[in-house]
């Protein structure tokens, strides 16, 4: 269960807190470890936005309800709701092929039974529906399509033989993997030409460099990645996929429109813990693993209980 921290100084700080991790901070490291520079540190990464957040959880039904995501449910529940905000429910659906039938109801259910209502999603509605991916195909081809007139994306026809093939190329190359651009090189002309003719494709994002952002969280973070010897033989581009052959978005897509349509103002995700043989260091500031409570295992949905046998076990988060 959640309750309000009632000790003073640190625990002043943080406006809700697990009652076993609270005790264990307690125990592991005290307030006194917690001064000076450190202090700084740590009011930076966790103060409250100063206006109402929106935050949204996404989950795609192609499996049940897994532990950690509802542990990232509840914390973007937490935000918003502790800042006068709303959180919001969205369906990530847009990978029909591995959907599963009763995985949206079973989501509903469990978010219900963790006391995580949704003020805009599915069945509550809201203004910036619909709130399933599979509903708003059309507003995604829009912004794909302005993408491409503004020169910021392209039609890309290579068959996926082709991409096989220069995939193994620069694997037995050594090289890392990457597309060639091929298609950048079309006209716009032959480009709507041959989409008009029905010709497969697929849309890529022209992507320039290896940009840096700024996290709430990790500060100034990318990829950072400088070219080496082997991009002046052979140049390749990230250009992730934004719409698929089969005319629906990638997570690239959708995920960046829906979230400014929404005006989403806050994303609070988990951070990788593992490498799927032993847990590694934990950089899990954003969920309060960091204040002295012990490392998680790693999880997958394949070891980790669903939401589902937790209440059907009146199992607890905490």
């Amino acid at each position: 269960m959640l309750r309000r921290p009632t000790t003073p100084t640190v625990w002043a700080r943080r406006p809700w807190v697990c009652t076993q991790c609270r005790a264990r901070y307690s125990s592991v490291a005290p307030a006194s470890n917690l001064r000076a520079g450190n202090n700084n540190t740590i009011n930076k990464k966790t103060k409250l936005p100063d206006s109402p957040a929106r935050t949204r959880f996404a989950p795609s039904p192609t499996g049940y309800l897994h532990l950690g995501s509802l542990r990232t449910a509840l914390f973007n529940y937490l935000l918003a709701k502790r800042t006068g905000g709303q959180f919001l429910l969205r369906i990530e659906d847009t990978d029909q092929k591995r959907t599963i039938p009763d995985a949206e109801q079973r989501l509903y259910d469990d978010l219900r039974w963790a006391g995580l209502h949704w003020d805009e999603g599915p069945v509550v509605g809201g203004p910036y529906g619909p709130y399933r991916q599979s509903e708003r195909t059309a507003i995604y081809r829009s912004h794909a399509q302005e993408l491409i007139e503004n020169g910021h994306a392209y039609r890309c026809f290579c068959s996926a033989d082709r991409l096989d093939a220069f995939a193994r190329h620069r694997s037995q190359a050594g090289l890392p993997a990457g597309y060639d651009r091929k298609c950048g090189e079309v006209s716009a002309e032959e480009s709507e030409e041959r989409a008009a003719k029905g010709e497969a494709h697929v849309v890529r994002l022209k992507v320039e460099g290896y940009p840096m952002f700024n996290d709430l969280v990790y500060g100034k973070t990318g990829q950072n990645r400088s070219p080496n010897k082997l991009d002046l033989i052979e140049r390749v581009y990230d250009d992730p996929i934004l719409i698929k052959s089969d005319g629906h978005p990638t997570y690239h897509l959708a995920n960046v429109v829906d979230d400014h349509l929404m005006k989403i103002t806050h994303v609070i995700r988990g951070t990788v813990s593992c490498d799927g043989r032993d847990a590694k260091e934990d950089a899990q500031a954003h969920t309060l693993i960091r204040n002295g409570c012990p490392r998680p295992p790693c999880t997958s949905r394949s070891t980790t209980p669903s939401s589902g046998r937790l209440r059907s076990s009146a199992t607890y988060l905490c």
